[in-house]
């Protein structure tokens, strides 16, 4: 047997020895001797004697037998079990060191503070004891193993861990708190034998948003100690600035929210440009703390310049940024080529104008359709600021040259052929081979086969709109194209979007001679060819013309830091090209798929190595929300998720006891020290009853 705390049962052993000697010590006689006449005598103190015997040798067995016992118990004892392989506790010590890095690490003064942290503790680790090192966000990453720990000398050891501290970074992931040290227990149960102690030491700043749902109360196993070390920043308190969608409306805000231990409630939203630099007038707004505000995208500033807007005058940066969609430049001015008789419903230009003026948004301005081509014949150039051309009529061949630069400035013409000539007059805008002939027409063509993928239809591509076959086509041209080199690497120069019920193209989009694009229709809307304007769907259709030709088609999607993407589900193609926010790049291969992760927050480019694939893809990444909830969670927040009698706090600011050693669990598990104390108290409890009986017997003797 041995004891946790011998002192108390040298204790024991030494107050056991008072009952001896209090029965041994000299007494008055007990017995009274009368005698006449005393009362002439003189008195005087009575002689004592020293005792020869025990008289209650019970009673002294049981106060000495009470005294051992309850020393005995406060001794704590415990017993070695016969097998040493079973419980017999050893001196190994097995732990693993885990350091928060999650996003919300980066506020001011926390890296100073791990590093103060995981110094002190390994400092204070014995030298049989078998560390692991592990930094975490969602995912948990070893930087030193427990095989490398044991070969290190303990100089190596020191310079290992200084290393690691110094190279220490928080990134832009979420708190998985509850998976990492899940995980760290189950590797934990692997290792050492039956008596060896595991225990965690866990670094973070056990913040609100930390993830503790993989945590299951009530199985956490009784082998491993959670010693809980929390940091704390420079400055409480924290604003962050998160996107925002109504699902009913559609409409997209900017929410502020200030947490609940902040200091200051007052702070700005400033827009900014691709330089940093600010863009217009900043906003300012008042955030309680523990609340929040939403303020509509378009209550800030509008520039086109502006891609990012950030929250200013708050204590705390890593989620002060959100990155902005770049804004559709609206389309102030459209150039026709054809009828210029605004007035006349047999021309194309009569149902254009009307058709532009649905198109344009409530908050637009409105679209001025000039003409290139007066009534008198005096041809203008293209002006700069119109990105979309209507050709419904001839084209003079002094328009031809304005035409080719306006392709190379990316801009998009539309050309409705309305008779041969006008065909004949567009041969130097599409590629050679390209000619035109009067088709013929039974009754009337119908449009056959649409390919709702392409942009320009896919609105139409559910079913209640996608039947086309009420609008009649009078007349039409055919569409002859050139014979394709198919085993030339080099792309098709056009795209049947659309054709008729005979088989013939209705509409062509050429491609590749220039930036720009050309869409020719076979047939005018006009009544004399089609019943095309007379239909619902030719207001919608112009409308898609117009969102083609705004010079910032940016397709956009939030995205949050950590997720994972598939690029090619954007563009259905295997290879694509990504870059990232601080201008690095990544590359697919056709032979290997891979995946997209979320690393930093910002803007991301995704670009399809397929020259037919539609626009690039933006995704606007922002820090995950959970982080910007930085208010500390209480301690006792692990004990209610299952580690009750498992988890202590930071025992560098508080007064909880070391980790327990191998006697200490051995002796927490035998918990002989109850069965002193009770029989102790029992001795006791039998003295006190002895005791009463002899005191009551010795007024009879007397």
């Amino acid at each position: 047997m041995e004891f946790l705390v011998p002192l108390f049962a040298a204790a024991g052993a030494v107050a056991a020895g008072i009952p001896l000697v209090l029965h041994m010590l000299r007494r008055a006689p007990t017995k009274r001797m009368p005698f006449t006449l005393t009362r002439f005598l003189q008195s005087a103190q009575p002689k004592f004697t020293r005792r020869s015997k025990v008289e209650h040798w019970p009673l002294l067995f049981l106060r000495i037998l009470a005294l051992v016992l309850l020393g005995l118990g406060f001794a704590r004892p415990f017993v070695h079990s016969g097998d040493p392989s079973s419980d017999a506790p050893t001196t190994d010590h097995y732990m693993t060191l885990l350091i928060d890095r999650s996003a919300s690490m980066r506020r001011s003064g926390i890296q100073e503070e791990v590093s103060r942290i995981v110094l002190s503790a390994v400092e204070a680790l014995p030298e049989t004891a078998r560390l692991k090192v592990c930094l975490y966000s969602l995912s948990t990453s070893t930087v030193i193993d427990r095989l490398g720990w044991t070969t290190f000398t303990e100089g190596e050891k020191a310079e290992a861990v200084t290393q690691v501290v110094q190279e220490y970074a928080a990134d832009w992931y979420a708190t998985d708190t509850g998976t990492a040290i899940r995980q760290a227990a189950e590797e934990l149960l692997q290792v050492g034998t039956k008596g060896s102690q595991r225990s965690i030491l866990l670094v973070t700043d056990f913040q609100e948003g930390s993830r503790f749902h993989t945590l299951q109360p009530g199985v956490w196993p009784a082998a491993v100690d959670v010693d809980l070390r929390i940091v704390k920043p420079q400055t409480t308190g924290n604003a962050s600035i998160h996107s925002l969608v109504d699902r009913h409306s559609g409409r997209s805000y900017v929410r502020v929210r200030n947490s609940v231990d902040a200091t200051r409630s007052d702070f700005r939203l400033q827009t900014r440009d691709r330089h940093q630099q600010p863009t217009g007038t900043a906003l300012s707004l008042t955030v309680p703390p523990g609340g929040q505000v939403s303020i509509p995208v378009s209550d800030l500033d509008d520039s086109e310049d502006a891609v990012e807007v950030i929250l200013d005058d708050d204590v705390q940066q890593f989620d002060n940024t959100l990155p902005l969609p770049r804004g559709q430049e609206q389309l102030s001015k459209i150039a026709h080529v054809g009828s210029t008789n605004v007035n006349d419903a047999e021309q194309m230009r009569y149902y254009l104008e009307r058709a532009l003026r649905g198109s344009v948004p409530e908050d637009g301005l409105p679209v001025l359709l000039e003409d290139l081509v007066s009534a008198d014949g005096v041809v203008l150039p293209v002006p700069e600021d119109a990105r979309l051309i209507f050709l419904t009529g001839d084209v003079p061949d002094a328009l031809l040259p304005s035409l080719k630069s306006a392709l190379e400035r990316e801009c998009l013409i539309v050309a409705a052929i309305s008779s041969m000539e006008m065909g004949q007059s567009l041969a130097t805008l599409l590629p050679d081979g390209v000619t035109f002939a009067e088709a013929v027409v039974d009754d009337y063509a119908m449009l056959g086969r649409i390919d709702f993928e392409h942009a320009l239809f896919a609105d139409f591509s559910e079913a209640r709109f996608a039947d086309f076959s009420s609008i009649r086509f009078w007349k039409h041209r055919d569409i002859r194209l050139p014979i394709l080199d198919e085993s030339a690497d080099k792309p098709a120069p056009c795209q049947v979007v659309a054709r008729f019920d005979s088989g013939e193209p209705a509409m062509i989009r050429f491609h590749g001679q220039s930036v720009g694009q050309v869409f020719v229709l076979a047939s005018g809307w006009h009544p004399g060819d089609s019943q095309w304007a007379l239909s619902t769907r030719f207001a919608p259709f112009v409308s898609r013309f117009v969102d083609l030709a705004r010079p910032e088609t940016e397709q956009a999607q939030r995205v949050t830091v950590g997720d994972t993407l598939d690029p090619s589900e954007f563009f259905l193609s295997d290879t694509w090209s990504a870059e990232f926010p601080d201008g690095s790049t990544l590359q697919s291969t056709s032979q290997d798929a891979m995946s997209l992760t979320i690393t930093q927050p910002g803007r991301y480019l995704l670009r399809s190595n397929d020259a037919d694939a539609s626009a690039p893809m933006t995704l606007l990444a922002e820090v995950d929300p959970d982080e910007s909830r930085t208010a500390p969670l209480p301690e006792g927040q692990l004990y209610s998720l299952g580690l009750a009698g498992h988890a202590r706090g930071d025992s560098a600011k508080s007064n909880s006891p070391p980790a327990r050693t191998p006697a200490e669990q051995l002796e927490s598990q035998q918990k002989y020290w109850r069965w002193c104390l009770l029989a102790g108290l029992g001795c006791l409890a039998l003295e006190a009853l002895l005791a009463s009986a002899i005191e009551r017997r010795q007024p009879e003797a007397v």
